[in-house]
């Protein structure tokens, strides 16, 4: 394939069951959570479209002298993780983009390349390239390497679809 690849990293939802903290912003190491998500995605290479909703222009400043991060505003970001997806993947390029949530910053840049050589694997074999999901002791997470088509398809679900149920 040798196409570039892009992450779709989805941090517009407001945290509500975290009380008065936000999830994105707190701490992980020695950076925070959002960082560390994004971090990871750009050590594998990968182009990171960063939707952003609640608290959007803090962290479209905080990501703005971050090379290879685009950052994309969900208005409708109340709607539901869907749209904020939705939003990420009608500005990516790609044929294939991962799609991941800003609070998962446990996803290792190995990760993300191991999917990206399945996915060569299949289309070098002549076959198509389906949704390929991390997995996790026999459980599907996250990154998840979609076709751009597919995600896009998803459209058709509405706010409170869930496109992984489709996938």
């Amino acid at each position: 394939m040798g196409t570039a690849y892009e992450c779709v990293i989805a941090a517009a939802g407001a945290s509500s069951r975290m009380g008065s903290r936000w999830k994105p912003l707190l701490p992980f190491g020695s950076s925070t959570i959002l960082e560390t998500t994004v971090g990871r995605a750009l050590d594998a290479g990968l182009r990171v479209i960063l939707v952003v909703g609640v608290r959007g222009e803090e962290l479209a400043e905080r990501f703005s002298a971050v090379p290879d991060v685009a950052v994309v505003r969900n208005p409708a970001w109340e709607a539901g993780l869907l749209g904020s997806v939705l939003a990420g993947f009608a500005a990516a390029e790609g044929e294939l983009v991962f799609s991941m949530n800003g609070d998962k910053p446990l996803a290792f840049s190995r990760t993300y390349r191991l999917l990206q050589e399945e996915a060569e694997r299949r289309a070098a074999s002549g076959g198509t390239v389906p949704p390929i999901f991390a997995a996790y002791r026999g459980k599907r997470g996250h990154p998840v390497l979609i076709p751009r088509a597919i995600a896009l398809g998803a459209s058709r679900l509405g706010p409170e679809g869930r496109m992984r149920d489709h996938l």
